[in-house]
């Protein structure tokens, strides 16, 4: 193509369309998040310009601008501005190989920080609330049933939300030593084990509604159609309100489905379970995402200084290597 048709839109078009899905294998999910965002670059340049705008219109003070727009105009919080900016960065670094007069000028707008978030808290449930949740789901008729399977699902397997909107028949190995494998994100898979009486719920669930096909969804709506995110988290929202009149601290919190992985991994590293071990079932890249997990549990703080308190009620001291060993925990989890 003519080196007077490259701009814009052409590396728009050739940067979702070839490179994230083919040179970067990045999932469909990813290619929408940054489509979205070139798209709100797109709309605030045309603003900005008076309408047409080219490759060179995007500056440092373009962006910081566009940026500032992002929360004072659209009311996106400080997370979703540096994810905006992590798009568009991409896209001005796929660019700027392309085009090298534009090199120092793009250079620039990736120097610009990302905005200090501060840091949201981990909303669970504890064990007991879990268990509350589960026993105030009635499983003798086919809607909870549906509705006990599928949050079983989500707790047990840890799993995100869009994996189980999209798991197939195919994908659960319910014999000896059960089993579901995952696709997660960049469609990686991993297999994450799973106990007996999940085993045996799930193998309800599918003879009452008909699950046997390898391609077929294992949840799915009345249509017949995979279950939808908004579907899910509808479910999970209804039994949590009924489960708050026995256990009113559900009430409290603000449960997501994302909660219920989250309470798995909490549930597992309260007891003892290795966080090698919890990385691999969460699908995490890094044991390093895994440990916010460790950081954030007060369980875990309050019974770690407690086994260390007896100290100062006997009067004995801590050898150098107890002292080291403590100071080391304290400062990687606090």
């Amino acid at each position: 193509m003519a080196k007077a048709k490259r701009d814009f839109g052409y590396y728009a078009e050739s940067f979702l369309a070839d490179y994230l899905p083919a040179r970067r294998g990045c999932s469909s999910k990813t290619v929408s998040s940054y489509r979205d965002a070139i798209v709100l670059l797109i709309e605030f340049m045309q603003g900005r310009c008076g309408g047409r705008f080219g490759l060179a219109d995007i500056d440092a003070e373009a962006v910081e601008a566009f940026l500032g727009h992002l929360e004072a105009d659209r009311g996106n919080s400080v997370a979703t501005r540096n994810q905006r900016q992590a798009a568009v960065n991409s896209f001005l670094s796929f660019v700027r190989m392309r085009e090298p007069e534009l090199y120092g000028q793009y250079a620039a707008v990736l120097d610009i920080p990302r905005k200090k978030a501060p840091k949201p808290t981990i909303a669970y449930l504890t064990a007991t609330e879990v268990e509350a949740l589960f026993a105030s789901i009635d499983d003798s008729g086919r809607q909870g049933l549906r509705d006990k399977a599928m949050l079983a699902f989500l707790y047990e397997t840890a799993a995100r939300v869009d994996e189980l909107c999209g798991c197939l028949f195919c994908q659960l190995r319910l014999e000896s030593a059960p089993y579901v494998e995952l696709h997660g994100k960049g469609g990686k898979a991993r297999n994450v084990p799973v106990t007996d009486s999940f085993a045996s719920l799930m193998r309800d669930y599918m003879v009452a509604f008909g699950v046997s096909e390898g391609s077929q969804p294992l949840f799915f709506n009345r249509y017949g159609r995979p279950l939808t995110q908004k579907g899910v988290a509808y479910v999970l929202d209804k039994r949590l309100a009924v489960a708050a009149d026995s256990v009113p601290s559900i009430g409290r919190k603000r449960i997501t489905c994302h909660s219920m992985r989250h309470s798995r991994a909490m549930h597992l590293l309260e007891a003892g379970v290795n966080l090698i071990y919890i990385r691999d079932i969460l699908g995490h890249a890094s044991v390093t995402t895994t440990e916010i997990y460790a950081k954030t549990n007060p369980e875990l703080k309050r019974k770690y200084l407690t086994e260390h308190s007896a100290a100062y009620s006997t009067g004995e001291k801590y050898t150098p290597e107890e002292k080291d060993e403590l100071i080391k925990w304290l400062r990687d989890n606090f």
